[in-house]
């Protein structure tokens, strides 16, 4: 406050209120992923210094949210690259985050078939998981064949007991499970 007064006896007072605005400076970014696709993922920046501080982000989705600390759930399985930008009226900076998104672990595969079969007809193997997102299924037939997918019919050749070996995989998982297969004459 300045008071300032003149030789008639008039006094004058006045306040100036000065801000300074600090400079935006280390900012860094992170988020808690890898996430299983359909969870939400949270992104953190901070700075070591500023003021009057905003934060404003580009997911790499094209998605866009404000704040220090954003949840977002990220639409498909990737690596995405986030972007935040820290500002205030005199400075900005920006840096990026990588944000990977992972499927859902296999649990639970089993295999079975519909033996036993009569020489030269098909036989059915199947393949069934309890838990797992964009699972590939791929065969050991036991007599040298091979198939793909969770649901195979295939021809012995001979009679005989014969072993098929089931792979199940997918970004973060892989488990193998077997069912034997009888295969008769009459």
């Amino acid at each position: 406050t300045v008071t300032a007064s003149h030789s008639v006896g008039q006094q004058r007072a006045s306040t100036r209120v000065v801000v300074s605005v600090v400079p935006v400076t280390g900012l860094s970014a992170s988020n808690d992923s890898p996430t299983v696709l359909g969870q939400p993922t949270t992104l953190m920046a901070e700075v070591s210094a500023g003021s009057y501080v905003v934060y404003t982000w580009e997911l790499g989705d094209g998605a866009v949210a404000d704040g220090p600390v954003v949840v977002h759930g990220y639409p498909a399985l990737g690596i995405y690259t986030a972007v935040v930008t820290a500002s205030n009226s005199v400075s900005a900076m920006s840096v990026t985050t990588r944000v990977t998104i992972t499927d859902v672990p296999i649990s639970g595969l089993v295999a079975s078939n519909d033996s036993p079969t009569v020489v030269g007809q098909a036989t059915t193997l199947t393949a069934a998981v309890a838990g797992g997102s964009h699972v590939s299924y791929q065969w050991s037939l036991g007599d040298g064949g091979h198939a793909a997918g969770n649901l195979v019919s295939h021809v012995y050749p001979a009679v005989g007991v014969y072993t098929a070996v089931v792979t199940a995989t997918n970004s973060v998982s892989v488990l193998t499970d077997i069912t034997r297969v009888v295969i008769t004459d009459i």
